[in-house]
């Protein structure tokens, strides 16, 4: 299955070439050290200043639905505040009449690579994945949702390579919007603005009645008419579609393996802690050594750092 999905969206011959650049900011690994068993991170400064959510494997993929339309957004977000740095992804929204589902297609891909690294089979090239992003975000690698239930489930990155993805469950949030004056095309079609405050941040939001469906990307949603554009008030997030198909696709649910299953203010919590104190969050109790990769080598990195803390959800 996975093999016939990626040719849906790339041409064959774009498969022997680039999709984008696929790395990890920390590499780490086990080392026995003397008598105690030690973790070592190798970074760099730049690298120590960011974050990046973590391939996972999976274990099997469950068909729940066909799609009526097929959506893509680019997705940028700021990862520091400070110099305001951004980063890119690019997000796939399935919509049915049962089931909608929005994958990051930056980390779909690099899963794909890793399940086919585990399995022996032949990988996709490292290059190849830089068309669909630039960096995983770690808050969010896969969301499905059952339209009739109005359930949400939610499946993180790890923010370490040795444990599988985190995934949460939550109803589906009920946003009150404001509807604005003023209109915008986005993707041929005529929208009309609406803004929400949803988890500590102020949303503006395009969504066109020509496609009268109240879904949008990430978790929003709630007006009448599907949301084509989306920003946050600060510039820190949006969201903005590029493309839409109307050719049925089908709507895979994906199975990590090894996924631990948390609830969404845990998980938050997670993620706070592993900006704050991210040798902490590494080391899962053990001894960590951590060096710097430089100019000048490897070199020992005693300091204490901090991630830059910028979420999606403030609240």
């Amino acid at each position: 299955m996975f093999a016939s999905e990626v040719k849906q969206f790339m041409p064959r011959s774009h498969l022997i070439l680039s999709l984008m650049k696929f790395f990890f900011v920390l590499v780490l690994c086990g080392l026995p050290l003397t008598s105690v068993a030690q973790k070592m991170v190798i970074g760099t400064s730049q690298s120590f200043r960011q974050t990046q959510g973590r391939p996972y494997e999976y274990a099997d993929s469950v068909w729940v639905d066909s799609s009526r339309l097929t959506l893509f957004y680019r997705h940028e977000r700021m990862v520091d505040s400070t110099d305001r740095t951004m980063r890119w992804s690019l997000i796939r929204m399935r919509i049915g009449e049962g089931f909608a589902q929005q994958t990051d297609m930056h980390i779909y891909l690099g899963n794909r690579r890793l399940c086919a690294m585990v399995r022996n089979q032949d990988m996709l090239p490292l290059d190849c994945i830089g068309r669909f992003g630039d960096n995983n975000p770690p808050y969010w690698a896969d969301m499905i949702l059952d339209r009739r239930k109005r359930e949400m489930k939610i499946t993180c990155c790890n923010f370490y390579s040795s444990a599988g993805p985190l995934t949460y469950r939550e109803d589906m949030p009920e946003l009150t919007w404001d509807l604005l004056d003023g209109t915008e095309e986005v993707c041929g079609y005529e929208c009309h603005m609406a803004q929400t405050s949803f988890r500590g941040r102020i949303w503006k939001a395009w969504y066109s009645t020509e496609l009268p469906i109240d879904l949008g990307p990430w978790k929003l949603s709630g007006l009448p008419g599907l949301i084509l554009k989306a920003t946050d008030r600060q510039g820190a997030y949006s969201f903005v579609c590029t493309e839409i198909l109307s050719n049925p696709e089908p709507i895979y649910e994906y199975i990590p393996r090894s996924a631990n299953v948390v609830s969404r203010k845990d998980y938050l919590r997670y993620e706070k802690l592993y900006h704050k104190d991210p040798q902490y969050v590494i080391a899962e109790g053990e001894e960590i050594f951590v060096l710097r990769n430089d100019l000048q080598g490897l070199t020992e990195f005693d300091e204490f750092w901090e991630i830059p803390y910028n979420p999606i959800e403030l609240e």
